[in-house]
């Protein structure tokens, strides 16, 4: 994942994943932005989990 200020729906994570959900109606550039408690998939683990945002 780029270095930038927000998550966006479909971005990649650094362990080949993918977010998978995202906040309804927060939008950037035309696509939903994730936010805490919304889905991540990982396909290492072949599962779904929820993402807390840490600082």
């Amino acid at each position: 994942m780029a270095n930038k200020a927000v998550i966006l729906l479909n971005d990649t994570t650094d362990h080949g994943g993918k977010v998978i959900t995202a906040v309804g109606g927060y939008i950037y550039k035309s696509i939903p932005v994730f936010g805490e408690m919304d889905l991540v998939e990982h396909p290492k683990c072949e599962g779904v989990s929820v993402m807390y945002l840490t600082r």
